[in-house]
């Protein structure tokens, strides 16, 4: 069987992502060395993650990206995980997952880690800041201060630089709100009728 994948480094040097055929990975989930999704990896990767080699896998459609404590450690790691997963998947296998994903807790959990990192500088560099408000059944609701309140354009910045980054991270995101989404250049408001 001939395989289509390949690996890619992401702007974060702690992950590493492999791109593969759609059909060879399905279903979307963080999964960590506790999780009960480990039974659904091939048994050497679900290793490690188990002995923490590997801390957190993010596994999407066509996507898996690999998060490590050490980015020195992707030197050696990078190769077996690819040998792994040719292996795996040139033996007809899939990474087929159906366990749980993360709860709202866990997920609000990840989402302010990113907030107050590589999202907060992101936010800044537009003058804004940003704020977790909620989780609720994947539908993460946060606030925009600074100059991005109100701003017209930060619709854009939410859904292009905080949702896709976020999505990116945790596949169990569904939408990204804003407690005061704001209105749509050209949209028309109505007065209330008096009569």
């Amino acid at each position: 069987m001939t395989v289509r994948m390949h690996a890619e480094q992401t702007d974060n040097p702690l992950v590493m992502q492999w791109m593969v055929q759609d059909d060879l990975v399905v279903g979307a989930a963080t999964i960590t060395g506790g999780s009960d999704a480990l039974e659904e990896l091939p048994e050497e990767l679900a290793d490690l993650l188990a002995f923490g080699t590997i801390e957190r896998l993010v596994v999407g459609p066509g996507q898996l990206r690999f998060h490590v404590a050490d980015a020195a450690a992707w030197a050696q790691l990078a190769p077996i995980v690819q040998e792994l997963l040719h292996r795996h998947f040139t033996n007809g296998g899939q990474i087929r997952i159906t366990a749980d994903h993360l709860d709202d807790g866990e997920l609000a959990e990840g989402v302010v880690r990113l907030l107050e990192g590589a999202l907060a500088d992101y936010v800044a560099s537009h003058g804004g800041e940003i704020t977790l408000k909620s989780v609720d059944n994947g539908v993460v609701t946060v606030e925009l201060d600074g100059a991005c309140k109100g701003c017209p354009s930060s619709g854009t910045t939410l859904k292009v630089g905080v949702e896709e980054q976020l999505r990116a991270e945790f596949p169990e995101i569904r939408e990204v709100r804003s407690v005061d989404a704001p209105t749509m250049p050209g949209a028309r408001k109505y007065l209330p009728l008096i009569t």
